[in-house]
Parts: C-alpha cells; structure tokens; sequence
C-alpha cells in the first residue's frame, strides 16, 4: 500500500506542478478529459494515483461511499473493478483526495491488445465488453471505452473509477460533479455542468455505451476494429435497429464540440484566478485528447 508519507511527497509535486505549469516532475501515466492519472514512485511506479478536485472532507466522505458502492455495482454487470483505495490530503483551507490504485502491465491495457491482435468479432475481449454491456441500465453503467480496460486474457478490469456511473430513481447522477466545475468561470458552470453531464445520457441504456466503445475505437486509431466491434455488438445486444459506424461517429462529434470548449473555459478561470486573484489554480488543464475524427 502507498503510505501517508510517500502520498504527501506526491502532493508536494504536484502543487510544485501546479504552481510551475510543469509536469516534467511528475510521472504522468495518462491525461483524460477532466483526469490525470499519475504514476508512483516517479521511476518505476507501483501505483496509479488520481487526484480529485479540490473538495471538503464531507464530500470526500461521500464520494469514498459512492465508490465503493459502484465497484460492488460492477459485479452486477459481470465487471470487475481495479482495487482502489481513497486517500485525503489536508491542504488547509480544502482537502483532495487520491485515488491510489496498482500499475497494471500496459500490455494489458485494452486499446493495447486490441493493436497487437488481429481485428476479429470472436476475439474474448470483444465478447466480454458486450456482455457487460449489455446489463447496463438506467442506475448503473460504464464508460466502456477499450482504453478504461485491463484484459488478462479471462477477466475485463474497469481502471476508470473517478466518475461512478450511478443514477437515483429519478435519473440525477449520484456523483456530485461541483467540484470539478470549480474549474471553470462562475457565471457558466451551470450550463458547463449540463453540456458535459448531458453527454452521460448516453450510458443510461446498451446502445449508447456500445457506440460510444467504436467512437473510442476511431479516436484511439484502432479503426480496423470497428466492423468487429460492430458485429459482436450488434450479435449481443440484438437491438431492433442495428448500431452503425454513423452513430458511433455522432457520439465522437458530441464528444469533440463538448470537451475541447470545456478546456477553453478553464483556461480563461485559470487566468482569471492566477493573474487577477493572485492565486494557485488548482486544476490540471492540458489540450483536448479528441482530435476531430467525427467526419473522417
């Protein structure tokens, strides 16, 4: 397990990244789209560490009960989850928490067995995805995407955590998104909130976590398996109307409008809250990773 002392040396580095807009003393495993997954030790990590928005200890407490209710949810979709523990640091005025969880080999990483094997709509992989795919539904699901997978050749280990996919019985998400829209000007995180949340309806039903699955084939240049992804899909899922490549390409244009805007408006907060307030801000805000494939 990572210690108190080894987590407070890693939150030392990434304040001093933070303050500098300097990673090169940070081992960064992978930026998503609102994440950042670091590695740790910095040579030849052991861990995986996501750190939360800056957030109070009450909503620490309760995003650390929702995660640990959405791992158990996995089970029910024939998932499992990467084992992940949840770690405060105390920064005075406000908390943030870590997600610590194990390195896996990247060889086992799904974008990367999908590239070194040979396109097919049999392959294990495919079949598993579809499977808990299709048990998704209103109240629990996954971003599916091949990238937030570990395959080991029997068991799918969702990696990606930091966004419980989890609805109450009246369709609000169970995560509590604030703090992360903390990262963007005042007057419009409300409408940020509902252009990015807007984008989860689609993982509320099997269809749309499908489409969404090619749209992160075509975006990680794994096109060659699309029409696999398609046949084994459309074979599991048997929806009336079969998914197609067009759909999946939609879902990628929603995807390539929403984020890279979202990024604008930190970028503007970021300036606003270092050159006006005189402040640290405490958001890492790297270019979007969606490259307009949508009309390719």
């Amino acid at each position: 397990m990572l210690t108190a002392t080894q987590l407070s040396e890693l939150d030392g580095a990434v304040q001093l990244a933070l303050e500098r807009r300097d990673n090169s003393g940070l081992n960064v495993i992978g930026f998503g789209e609102i994440s950042v997954a670091l590695g740790f030790p910095l040579r030849d990590p052991l861990f995986v560490c996501k750190p939360t928005a800056p957030s109070t200890q009450a909503e620490l407490d309760a995003f650390g009960r929702l995660l640990a209710d959405y791992i158990d949810a996995l089970d029910g979709l024939g998932a499992k989850g990467v084992d992940t523990s949840l770690m405060v640091i105390d920064r005075g005025s406000y908390n943030v928490g870590y997600q610590v969880q194990p390195l896996l080999p990247k060889e086992t990483l799904g974008d990367q067995v999908l590239a070194r094997d040979e396109p097919d709509a049999e392959h294990p992989f495919l079949i598993e995805l579809a499977a808990i795919i299709a048990r998704t539904n209103s109240r629990v699901s996954v971003d599916a995407q091949v990238t937030n997978w570990s395959w080991d050749g029997q068991v799918a280990t969702m990696l990606d955590l930091g966004t419980p996919f989890m609805w109450d019985e009246n369709g609000e998400m169970l995560f509590d998104s604030g703090p992360i829209f903390a990262s963007v000007p005042a007057p419009v995180r409300s409408l940020a909130r509902k252009d990015i949340l807007s984008l989860a309806e689609r993982w509320k039903e099997p269809r749309g976590v499908a489409a969404d699955v090619v749209a992160n084939l075509i975006r990680v240049d794994l096109e060659a398996w699309v029409p696999p992804a398609l046949s084994t899909f459309n074979r599991v899922l048997a929806p009336a109307e079969p998914l197609n490549e067009m759909e999946a390409r939609a879902s990628l244009a929603e995807d390539v409008k929403a984020f890279p805007r979202l990024k604008k408006l930190q970028q503007l907060q970021r300036f606003w809250v270092e050159s006006v307030r005189r402040q640290r801000y405490e958001f890492f805000v790297q270019p979007s990773t969606l490259v307009d494939a949508a009309g390719s």
